[in-house]
Parts: structure tokens; C-alpha cells; sequence
């Protein structure tokens, strides 16, 4: 084994951090002795590999977190680092914030999302609005993951899109795990006047719903059942909710499920 080579485990990630730093800020690459060497090279190589498994981006660079592998999506999609790391990351993070702050219609959604063939676990942050609410193009790939999270944080001025559920989900073929969380009863909005995709559902096997049962979330579940794959729901509502909203939504779907859990946070 070549001696540069046995030092690569010997570098720390603070280590490549500073150097990266060193070659956005203070230091031009060209210019550093070290970012020439065969050992940064196969370091830099070897980082990419492992440490891009896991990635965040944001709709726009509000209080990022300072380390490599937090991004906005706009500097991500431009940076040579993409064309390095696509292909290694497993879990994504896109955090859309606050509807009247975010950058998202400027970033097709399906788009960014079949730019990583290896990606298993995606989460969605934040607020989903504009675009998501309109029909989105049909896939042109299969997308298959092992859990798809779709966090909404109720802003008092924002309603999520009944009908961007649907869009984003329509976007997979299949889903292991499904975990829909922060959606209070009285935070959805059906727009008028605007169509939602009629791609099939995606085929899912777990439904984890952290909110409040309501009406539209008992129709996404509806639709999301209607193939028959879904064998386990769990509901873990707030204090309010009592186990006869739990049971509502299984009744009201097309079959019951092998395995339901209901829980309440306290």
C-alpha cells in the first residue's frame, strides 16, 4: 500500500474541513501546496465517497449550519462538488421554509431529486406551496426509497396544499415507510380550480402520521391504500385526539391494514 494512501485514515474531517475553507476563502486552490498533493487529491476523493452520504439543502441561505455537506440548493446544483458526490448520497434533506422566503418554483422538485440514483431516504422540510400544489410532470424514471419524511412546520400564516401531498408522492413508485409529521387538522388547504395528478399512488408498506387526523389526510390515505400494499398505520396524535379519529381513518380506507398502532404525545 502507497504511503499516501495509509495517511487518509489519519486525516480528520476538521482537517478537510479547514482545507475546504481554505480553498472557498483565504486560499485559492492553485495556490495551496497541499491541495496540489496526491494525498489531498485521494483524501478529498475518499471524503466525497463517504461523508456526501448524507446531505442538506436549503431553498435559500438563511442560518446554515458551517459544515461541508450543508448547501444551498442553489450553490449545490453549480458547485463541482455535485458532480462528485451525486452519485454517493443515500439521505437527502430539502428544507423549504417560509412560502413568501423560498426559492422553490426556481428548482423543479422532480428534477432535484432524480439528480442522486443512489438516494433511499428523503426528507422534506418545511412549507410545501406553488409549484408543489400545481400538477407536477410525470416521472420519467423509476424512484423507489426506503423512507420518505415529509416535515411540515406550521407557520400561523401558512396552509399546506391538500393537493401537494398528492404531487409529491405521486413523484415515487414505491415507498417502504411513509412519515408524515406537524400537520395540525386545521393547517390544510384545498385550492379551488386546481387539478391534482392523476399518476396512481405509489406503492407503500408503513404509514407513521406524527399530526392530527383530518379529512384531507384521510383522503391522501385513501388514495395512497387503493393498491393494497399498505400493512402497517401508525397514528400518534396529540392529547386532543382520541382513539374514534384513529379509527375513522381506518374505516374509511379501502382495506384495513394487517398492523395499526395508536398513540397518544402527551
Amino acid at each position: 500500500m502507497a504511503p499516501e494512501t495509509l495517511l487518509i485514515p489519519l486525516l480528520t474531517d476538521l482537517i478537510f474541513d479547514h482545507l475546504v475553507d481554505l480553498g472557498y476563502g483565504l486560499v485559492q486552490p492553485k495556490q495551496s501546496l497541499f491541495a496540489c498533493s496526491l494525498v489531498c487529491k485521494l483524501w478529498a476523493e475518499h471524503t466525497h465517497r463517504h461523508r456526501f452520504r448524507t446531505l442538506a439543502l436549503y431553498s435559500l441561505s438563511y442560518d446554515i449550519h458551517a459544515h461541508t455537506a450543508s448547501f444551498t440548493i442553489q450553490q449545490f446544483v453549480h458547485d463541482p462538488l455535485f458532480s462528485r458526490s451525486k452519485d454517493a448520497v443515500r439521505t437527502l434533506l430539502l428544507c423549504y421554509e417560509e412560502a413568501n422566503r423560498a426559492a422553490v418554483d426556481e428548482y423543479d422538485f422532480p428534477q432535484i431529486i432524480r439528480r442522486f440514483p443512489a438516494l433511499s431516504s428523503l426528507e422534506l422540510r418545511g412549507v410545501l406551496h406553488g409549484r408543489f400544489a400545481q400538477p407536477l410532470p410525470h416521472p420519467t424514471s423509476h424512484l423507489h426509497l426506503q423512507r420518505l419524511t415529509i416535515n411540515f412546520r406550521l407557520q400561523p400564516q401558512n396552509t399546506l396544499d391538500e393537493h401537494a401531498l398528492y404531487n409529491v408522492l405521486s413523484q415515487f413508485d414505491s415507498i417502504e415507510e411513509l412519515r408524515i409529521t406537524g400537520i395540525p387538522s386545521s393547517g390544510f388547504r384545498v385550492p379551488v380550480g386546481v387539478p391534482r395528478s392523476t399518476k396512481p399512488p405509489p406503492s407503500v408498506i408503513s404509514v407513521v402520521l406524527r399530526c392530527d387526523p383530518s379529512r384531507a389526510l384521510s383522503s391522501v390515505l385513501q388514495w395512497l391504500a387503493a393498491p393494497g400494499s399498505l400493512e402497517q398505520l401508525d397514528v400518534l396524535g396529540q392529547v386532543n385526539t382520541g382513539p374514534s379519529a384513529a379509527l375513522a381513518l381506518v374505516d374509511a380506507l379501502p382495506a384495513a391494514p394487517r398492523h395499526l398502532l395508536f398513540a397518544i404525545a402527551l
